[in-house]
């Protein structure tokens, strides 16, 4: 705190973050959402950046403007896209974990996405299915390129997946015990006399 209290830059004392699920799609037109960045000094002032970036920026960017050291944290600062310097793209990964004792397939299955500036991957993990969409050509993701994959398609796919693999071992671990409550068999046969479950 201390760090905060000395730091030549200043956050508003009252601060809101809004976190909006997404539902369980991990289309564009859910998770792509804009980041407005408000610094207290006026060097950066209406900069627009149209690099992606990734909610897991969030913290360490606070933490570089207060001059904290950000290296144990997940993600990046963004000052360097802020300030206008170059910067490698960035790879948004997007999770979502199944709901228990949902009727709905979509709830019912796990799904993870990578989505690089020209391209996003939709692995479904239990269903073992992949999409992928040429975001350049195919902005609104309409047309599945593993509908009728090339050998071409196919690489990239797994180029894809390595590199989702990859980004998921540098995130923290993410507890499903929040996202899979237990249900006791008696509450389960009670829901399901109830209708709620199948």
């Amino acid at each position: 705190m201390n760090a905060i209290a000395t730091s030549p830059w200043t956050l508003p004392s009252h601060v809101a973050i809004l976190r909006m699920p997404h539902g369980f799609l991990l289309y564009d037109e859910l998770i792509k959402v804009p980041l407005i960045v408000k610094l207290s000094h006026q060097a950066s002032a209406g900069n627009v950046v149209d690099a992606q970036v990734s909610s897991l920026d969030i913290v360490p960017t606070i933490l570089d403007v207060l001059g904290i050291d950000h290296s144990g944290y997940p993600g990046r600062s963004l000052l360097p896209l802020i300030r206008g310097e170059d910067s490698e793209p960035c790879k948004a990964v997007s999770e979502y974990y199944r709901r228990p004792l949902s009727h709905h397939k979509d709830v019912n299955t796990n799904k993870l996405s990578i989505r690089l500036p020209d391209a996003k991957l939709i692995a479904h993990t239990q269903q073992e299915f992949l999409e992928l969409y040429d975001l350049i050509a195919d902005p609104r993701e309409r047309r599945n390129l593993m509908e009728s994959p090339s050998l071409e398609v196919y690489s990239r796919a797994a180029d894809m997946l390595i590199a989702l693999t990859s980004e998921l071992k540098k995130s923290p671990p993410v507890s499903t015990s929040a996202e899979q409550p237990r249900v006791s068999p008696e509450l389960e046969e009670q829901l399901r006399a109830l209708g709620y479950v199948k």
